[in-house]
């Protein structure tokens, strides 16, 4: 295990509490994968960026040598306990999927697309196995990159949290990025991290709310006037596309 966390300085009970999962986890993953089929194992998010809460999950992306080492890992996803604190959050990708740009129609889990995730590489860190490199896989355009996450929250996000299959957290997190991107067409270089982001837009701006609202609970009026906000937003969002 490559531990990078060694480096830290003034560790707090939350991220060394990560730590332990996240030990945990590779061990799941080692124990439930064959080796060869296992490229690499990263870890990302609120964990690496140090800007976790305690409603904060730890991001584990498996990335298999093929189709079948995902579906090892969906299953895997299946018979995670879920006793971490903090959890871990499962996903993945076979390397098909990271060379074509696409996810695989035999893997039926909601993921983020392999072009955006390739993008955000850099900001990762390698735990176990082989350290890949962003220029070997497409990647889209920021202005590309914006259009597709805003229809994302068209077809997928909104619908799913209408039906209660994602939460009011996971839509806040959304907005970061979109947010990163905007910040991005208009010539600016936000750091990969929300309370930059944060501190790069007005007062007014929708990701303010959304920092303010994280880790928090909302009640149904809240969540009502922000996804009528969130919804504004993005049909500015598309004149910028």
């Amino acid at each position: 295990m490559i531990e990078f966390w060694k480096r830290w300085k003034n560790v707090t009970p939350l991220e060394k509490a990560g730590v332990k999962s996240l030990r945990r986890a590779l061990r799941i993953i080692l124990k439930s994968i064959p080796h060869n089929r296992i490229v690499s194992v990263y870890v990302g998010g609120s964990f690496v960026r140090r800007e976790m809460n305690v409603h904060s999950d730890v991001d584990v992306w498996v990335i298999t040598s093929d189709v079948r080492g995902q579906k090892l890992v969906s299953r895997m996803i299946r018979g995670y306990d879920r006793k971490d604190v903090p959890l871990i959050g499962f996903s993945g990708y076979a390397l098909w999927e990271l060379k074509h740009g696409r996810i695989s129609r035999q893997i039926g889990k909601l993921r983020t697309g392999p072009m955006r995730w390739v993008k955000n590489l850099p900001y990762y860190h390698l735990i176990y196995g082989k350290k890949l490199r962003c220029e070997d896989f497409p990647v889209r355009s920021d202005v590309d990159d914006l259009k597709h996450l805003v229809g994302v929250f068209y077809s997928k996000f909104l619908p799913l949290y209408r039906v209660g299959m994602i939460d009011f957290q996971m839509l806040l997190k959304q907005v970061f990025w979109l947010a990163d991107l905007e910040l991005k067409l208009k010539g600016h270089h936000p750091p990969h991290s929300w309370t930059a982001i944060v501190l790069m837009t007005d007062n007014k701006h929708i990701a303010r709310l959304a920092f303010r609202l994280r880790g928090r609970r909302s009640d149904k009026r809240t969540k009502r006037l922000f996804i009528v906000r969130l919804k504004k937003y993005l049909s500015r969002l598309e004149g910028l596309c």
